[in-house]
């Protein structure tokens, strides 16, 4: 059942499932640009998350273990100390590796009657990696579970939803949301600031069944308010899980694309004449 005003019938492909092929929808250099401005902030965000995380991996799976100072150096050109740890092969069997580190005075004069500093082995092999706390304790799950999960973890969360919300959110409604009908509602404009917003308006299904008009509003262009009226019909794709979680498809920055047909499943050229004959 149409309802009611919504004048011309709406885009006859979104009517069913939305197809699964996924294409950007306005040129491709804004995609790009969006990538070389937020790429790096994003790995930026996600380095100390990384950081923090690999710490945990070490501190749930790695192994406990002992670096010996072997021998110490200290002169006017600056100070060391050579440590020695177990490296363990893929066999299993150890072999001893010597590293020289270099420390700043205050460290090196607290090391100088250490025998051995705690070490934190994770892998085998060339795989290995080696963690030796000179200047801090071993790393603790709790605390770092703590850190994560209560601090650093929702804070890169947030910064990522900033950066990336909008578009994750459109691709992922024109990749699995619900396709229905809708209409524009009304328009809200102040060309000053460049701000142009459209209301639209939908139901969660169609036919008998339908359920409460939902409205939503979101940001366009200038060329496409003032090519939007009210009563404008729309295509609306929305969550399936939270039909309020939604888009205009007209205006979003994807778009669905259907899906080629193989070459041997299309008709040939003049294959019905030569049935009929």
């Amino acid at each position: 059942m149409e309802a009611e005003g919504q004048g011309a019938p709406l885009e006859p492909e979104l009517l069913g499932p939305p197809p699964r092929r996924v294409r950007w929808r306005r040129a491709r250099w804004r995609l790009w640009v969006r990538l070389l401005l937020a790429g790096p902030l994003t790995l930026l965000l996600l380095w100390p998350l990384a950081s923090e995380a690999w710490l945990l991996v070490l501190a749930l799976l790695g192994s406990a273990t002992q670096a010996r100072i072997v021998a110490r150096e200290g002169s006017l050109r600056g100070y060391s100390v050579t440590l020695e740890y177990p490296l363990r092969g893929w066999s299993g069997a150890e072999r001893p590796v010597r590293e020289v580190r270099v420390l700043d005075q205050t460290l090196w004069g607290a090391l100088v009657r250490t025998q051995a500093v705690p070490a934190t082995r994770l892998g085998r092999g060339s795989l290995q990696v080696i963690r030796i706390a000179l200047d801090e304790p071993p790393p603790d799950a709790f605390s770092l579970l703590l850190e994560i999960g209560l601090g650093l973890g929702p804070l890169v969360a947030a910064a990522l939803l900033l950066l990336w919300g909008r578009l994750a959110r459109d691709f992922w409604l024109v990749r699995w949301g619900r396709a229905v009908p809708g209409r524009v509602r009304e328009g809200t404009s102040r060309p000053f600031y460049h701000y142009y917003r459209l209301a639209y308006e939908y139901r969660e299904m169609e036919g008998p069944a339908a359920t409460a008009t939902l409205r939503a509003r979101m940001a366009v262009s200038r060329a496409q308010f003032e090519t939007s009226p009210a009563g404008q019909p729309l295509a609306v794709l929305h969550g399936l899980w939270n039909p309020r979680w939604s888009v205009a498809y007209p205006f979003a920055r994807f778009a669905a694309a259907a899906r080629e047909e193989p070459e041997s499943l299309r008709p040939e050229e003049g294959a019905g004449g030569q049935a009929e004959s």
